[in-house]
């Protein structure tokens, strides 16, 4: 469900049949993230996958990942790993 931009925690607690509380507790423990900085966690990780295609673009990448906006996906992706991902896609691919 990274894809969806609406996915919320608590939709994530209800697949996982525990409450809001119990899952922020569980991810806070597993992985000292929050529910919220996990899901964008995992969002970032899978856009960088997705990155390592040159034939993808960033909009591309930043919607299949569950952003609406382009340049939050942007903001998000440089603060998570320290660049730009357009700069990340043309360094992956050049190998």
């Amino acid at each position: 469900n990274l894809n969806d931009p609406e996915l919320t925690v608590e939709q994530m607690a209800q697949e996982f049949t525990m409450s809001r509380m119990q899952l922020h507790r569980k991810l806070k423990g597993l992985t000292g993230l929050s529910a919220t900085e996990f899901i964008r966690s995992q969002r970032i990780k899978l856009a960088s996958r997705l990155l390592e295609d040159p034939n993808i673009t960033v909009a591309e990448v930043a919607f299949s990942v569950g952003y609406n906006d382009a340049s939050v996906f942007s903001r998000a992706f440089k603060k998570d790993t320290g660049t730009a991902p357009s700069v990340f896609q043309a360094h992956v691919s050049r190998g």
